[in-house]
């Protein structure tokens, strides 16, 4: 993975759904991780549909994510509106609605 021209790494939905009732995909979920963080790169969980598997990630060191948990699709300039709306710190970005319950 070192030598591919690439800084993001992608963790595939079905290991988010099940990580939480299946040891192997929360395994594989945190190897993923893992590896990714080590190398430098960023780790996109896909699929965060609960605040449960939000914190689980972020405890196992994913910094993002995407899903319906966040937001359901946007259009595009939706995305510009919610963008112009996020606070940034340091090396986040957060969204308005997450600053509190949902991100600490």
């Amino acid at each position: 993975m070192r030598d591919l021209p690439v800084d993001i790494v992608k963790l595939d939905h079905s290991f988010v759904a099940r990580m939480a009732a299946n040891a192997t995909d929360a395994t594989v979920a945190r190897a993923v991780i893992d590896l990714g963080n080590t190398l430098g790169m960023v780790t996109m969980a896909d699929g965060i549909e609960r605040a449960e598997q939000f914190s689980a990630l972020r405890a196992i060191g994913c910094v993002a994510g995407q899903g319906y948990y966040f937001s359901r699709p946007l259009t595009a300039t939706a995305v510009e509106r919610l963008l112009a709306e996020c606070d940034v710190g340091g090396d986040e970005l957060r969204l308005p609605s997450f600053k509190l319950e949902k991100a600490g």
